[in-house]
């Protein structure tokens, strides 16, 4: 009898031509895209979604599992800031509700880290598939915001603007960037244009309705330099189409204010650079230039939850808050996710000028500008496409492929 040896494994009871280990592989593919389905259900605690996520990573333990180089230095990298969050944190140990954020924080983070291992074994036919089933949850999400903003539902809504069933309008708007830039990838590409034109169209509607001033132009600016950058060799028409865009963009919202009652009076509320809560002594503004001061006075860091002893809001970015509330390791570790990655992606993007590289990359982009306005460190989504983009490289081109 031939007995298959497949990385260590004796694969004498497998079926033939498929080993153990690519069914594991498909069933963690499963229950990840299954858990971004799920993603737009986040209001309890544990939701559907950390049970799908969950057993997407443990199911890894059974998958032949590839590690590069940048997934060492991924894992590295997160390691490093769960260890300023920690070493920050441990001293409160004693109050429940910083143990509560210490399990949210790392839960996210192994969200992160999950699809690091998943994104290793995808082939581009695996991350556009990725793309649609994120397309088809952020549909979900539109449609539950739209319908909340429309009827007034507070179930669906926050101080008049739409979230769905997720945590707040902030990390919906950026849940719906990477299905907007997702679905203009594919009308772009010529492939069923109505259909991705009719949900670009109609998650931008959604993103509208979040009222996220930084997620609304985040979205626009990125879909701009990804028209502009992947069509850059027919200028003429894609200047042409961008008018086209930015003409139904302004009859969506048109229409919006006339068949939507309060879309017109909430436009006008949020339509400032600088709202009252971002001004003043407690102000946003003020809370940042504070972080800088705290940041050298304690480069250990405060530890989470402990700002918001001294003002009435936590920092709200990310950034500045890996500096100030988890120290210095933690504000360096995150630095480098964002700098590395983004020269890691933009090098894979220019090395094959597959657009497949600038979609996903504007799309992490679009959620980390969103961070940097908003308490962001337990969104699942910020990092999932972290993790996403690091692993992500030239060599997912090549996988699936003849040698």
């Amino acid at each position: 009898m031939t007995v298959a040896i497949y990385q260590g494994r004796d694969h004498t009871l497998d079926p033939p031509g498929k080993p153990f280990a690519a069914y594991a592989q498909s069933l963690r593919n499963f229950f990840f895209l299954l858990a971004v389905v799920l993603l737009n259900y986040t209001i309890m605690r544990p939701s559907p979604v950390d049970i799908s996520f969950t057993l997407a990573l443990l199911i890894s333990v059974f998958c032949n599992q590839r590690f590069t180089a940048s997934t060492l230095v991924f894992l590295t990298l997160a390691f490093v800031w769960m260890f300023g969050l920690y070493s920050s944190s441990l001293p409160y140990a004693g109050d429940e509700e910083v143990v509560l954020q210490l399990f949210k924080i790392t839960y996210a983070i192994s969200i992160g880290i999950c699809a690091a291992l998943i994104v290793a074994h995808w082939s581009r036919t695996d991350l556009e598939r990725f793309v649609r089933v994120w397309i088809f949850s952020a549909m979900i999400a539109s449609t539950l915001g739209t319908v909340g903003f429309v009827t007034g539902s507070d179930a669906l809504t926050w101080d008049g603007r739409a979230r769905g069933f997720l945590d707040d309008p902030n990390m919906y708007g950026a849940f719906l960037i990477p299905a907007v830039l997702g679905s203009l990838y594919f009308f772009n590409s010529s492939r069923n244009p109505r259909l991705y034109g009719a949900c670009l169209l109609f998650l931008m509607l959604g993103l509208l309705l979040s009222f996220s001033r930084v997620a609304i132009m985040a979205g626009l600016m990125l879909c701009l330099a990804f028209v502009l950058i992947v069509n850059r060799k027919a200028m003429f028409r894609t200047v042409l189409s961008l008018f086209s865009g930015v003409f139904a963009f302004l009859v969506l919202g048109a229409l919006a204010a006339i068949f939507i009652d309060g879309f017109d009076v909430k436009v006008l509320d949020r339509l400032t650079l600088a709202k009252d809560y971002d001004l003043g002594e407690q102000g946003r503004l003020n809370r940042y230039l504070t972080s800088f001061d705290l940041m050298m006075q304690q480069p250990q860091g405060l530890g989470t939850l402990q700002f918001a002893l001294r003002f009435p809001e936590p920092i709200h970015n990310i950034w500045l808050s890996s500096f100030m509330n988890y120290g210095w390791a933690a504000g360096l570790a995150w630095s480098y996710l964002i700098l590395f990655g983004l020269i890691k992606n933009i090098r894979s993007y220019r090395l094959t000028d597959d657009a497949i590289y600038l979609l996903l990359m504007f799309s992490w982009l679009g959620i980390v500008c969103c961070a940097l306005l908003h308490e962001a460190e337990r969104w699942r989504h910020l990092w999932l496409f972290t993790g996403l983009i690091w692993v992500l490289s030239t060599r997912n081109l090549r996988i699936g492929k003849p040698a």
